[in-house]
């Protein structure tokens, strides 16, 4: 089985699922490097876009803050 998501603006996401049980998802878009990744069977594959999709969902992290605080900044803010 394959598919091809079109996603907009010339890129597009390409899923396909080999005889084998192997899942490979890749990501073209113009001017940027392609992104190709290859899941050994089916629970790997669920397994890694539910995580991805999760990471999706959470706030914006603030390296900036982190990095003040990880530095022993004692300025008395919450952590």
């Amino acid at each position: 089985m394959q598919r091809t998501i079109p996603l907009g603006d010339g890129a597009c996401l390409g899923i396909t699922r080999h005889r084998n049980g192997a899942w490979t998802l890749s990501y073209t878009a113009p001017g940027h490097e392609d992104i190709t990744v290859t899941l050994a069977d089916e629970a790997e594959a669920r397994q890694t876009i539910t995580l991805l999709l999760a990471r999706a969902m959470q706030p914006e992290i603030d390296l900036g803050e982190w990095n003040q605080n990880a530095q022993g900044d004692t300025s008395g803010r919450d952590r």
